[in-house]
């Protein structure tokens, strides 16, 4: 009981919690060489990431380099990813 209410008081201040939170975010997203990044609440993966991954997953990302676009399973690359690989 003593132990819970201990956390509880360590966490009272939500904003100084999310805040640090965000920067520890920010800390690991700096480190990953941008796999992906957070826009509008959503996770975004770069092309370098799909690239890598090898095939569509078909969930309509953003910066797809598979044609056709969000076909599940499809490892053509585009022509245009082809070039910076």
């Amino acid at each position: 009981m003593i132990l819970v209410l201990a956390v509880l008081v360590r966490n009272s201040n939500p904003a100084t919690a999310k805040s640090n939170m965000s920067e520890d975010h920010n800390k690991k997203t700096e480190t990953v060489d941008k796999a992906y990044y957070f826009e509008n609440g959503f996770c975004v993966f770069t092309e370098k990431f799909l690239l890598q991954r090898g095939y569509c997953c078909g969930n309509g990302c953003r910066h797809c380099p598979y044609q056709p676009k969000h076909q599940a399973g499809n490892t053509n690359i585009l022509s245009e990813f082809v070039q910076k690989l």
